[in-house]
């Protein structure tokens, strides 16, 4: 304190306690910036370490404990030994090239809609033209080529069929790669559409190394034929969930929760599935749904991973970018063409021709009555 018992004149110490207090002042504001955004980056950092930590647990038991993660009370797969990683964008600390790839698939995901509302088209169809009896026409959709089954889709209607789907008279489940044709609910002869969603680039990398037309690698030409083929398709769905009642269905969800997402898809079919079923179905099946559905994770692959180089990367990155622009983030009418990517100087034959996804104009209950699908989309 400055005064008579003060060691230094009057004026210095008043000044050296004003220094002081200026300096303390100073370094509060300071503190309670840092210490405010040390705790907000923290609750971002928390959630990314509650993942990693979980992530890690997995690895080390070498369990697939995804299922009874979330489905607790059932322990379906408590005692399946296999190692499920969750999605793309939950990976462990990756490369910035694939943080970029797997920021650009989050992207397009976020685009994919559905339609559950009451103003959504639900109609049934008539069993012929000026007929009375009608039934529930629901079709299950995803990207496959006719000539070679859809193992995702063929296991979900086994599941759908063992908790209880009776598929004949009243409800028809059918599985499709068409997409719905453009016009209303009349048009395309779905009372109701399940759309099942795989990730982005897995699901390009899956179809391309399956082709032995292009030797199991990845190729940049190949890769971004493939991704803007399956986000077109995307593209019409979402333009059928502006009003045709849609269910969508992940594959990374599926693997965690099997039986919450198989009752979703019979609920919205018209089945009361009962619990007992539901976990019965899901028990008889597990292996298949932990080989089928498991590794519908980006990035997951050994394969995958040794050939996703940096400099492909960048090139998926910039195809997605493009595609969204172009397409206004899959929400302008018309889609773009299908058959537009067998066209050009670095043509790919790719595994799902064009035909497998275009509205199909001939198909039971279709009516095409737009140019866009009459020229094969």
């Amino acid at each position: 304190a400055c005064g008579e018992q003060s060691m230094m004149p009057e004026q210095k110490c008043k000044y050296r306690t004003k220094k002081y207090l200026a300096n303390l002042l100073l370094v509060g504001i300071v503190a309670v910036v840092i210490l405010r955004y040390h705790l907000w980056d923290q609750i971002f950092a928390g959630q990314n370490l509650i993942f990693t930590a979980l992530q890690s647990s997995f690895h080390l038991k070498g369990k697939a404990n995804v299922a009874s993660s979330h489905i607790e009370n059932d322990k379906i797969f408590a005692n399946t030994t296999s190692t499920i990683v969750l999605s793309s964008s939950n990976t462990n600390i990756m490369p910035a090239s694939q943080e970029k790839v797997s920021g650009m698939e989050a992207f397009f995901e976020s685009t994919i809609r559905s339609c559950l509302g009451t103003n959504c088209f639900n109609d049934k169809v008539n069993k012929a033209k000026r007929s009375t009896v009608s039934f529930t026409r629901v079709g299950i959709l995803f990207p496959f080529a006719a000539s070679m089954p859809s193992r995702e889709l063929t296991l979900i209607l086994n599941l759908m069929n063992m908790a209880g789907l009776q598929n004949g008279k009243d409800i028809e489940v059918i599985l499709d790669s068409h997409v719905p044709a453009y016009g209303y609910g009349k048009n395309h002869g779905w009372s109701r559409i399940i759309r099942v969603v795989k990730p982005l680039v897995e699901h390009a990398f899956s179809l391309l190394s399956e082709s032995s037309s292009l030797n199991n690698s990845l190729d940049e030409h190949a890769m971004d034929s493939q991704i803007r083929q399956l986000m077109r398709w995307h593209c019409r769905l979402n333009h059928v969930a502006a009003h045709t009642a849609m269910l969508t269905i992940f594959t990374t969800d599926f693997a965690r929760r099997p039986v919450v997402e198989l009752e979703k898809m019979l609920t919205f079919t018209g089945i009361k599935a009962s619990r007992e079923d539901l976990v019965k179905a899901v028990r008889q099946y597990n292996t298949d749904i932990i080989t089928t559905f498991g590794s519908s994770t980006s990035m997951s692959s050994t394969e995958m991973k040794q050939q996703f180089t940096p400099m492909l990367a960048e090139a998926i990155t910039k195809t997605i970018e493009s595609e969204m622009k172009a397409t206004q983030e899959l929400t302008k009418w018309p889609c773009k063409f299908f058959r537009d990517l067998e066209k050009g100087k670095h043509v790919v034959k790719l595994p799902i021709h064009s035909k497998d996804l275009a509205a199909n104009c001939t198909g039971d209950y279709v009516t095409c009555s737009v140019q866009y699908d009459f020229q094969g989309g």
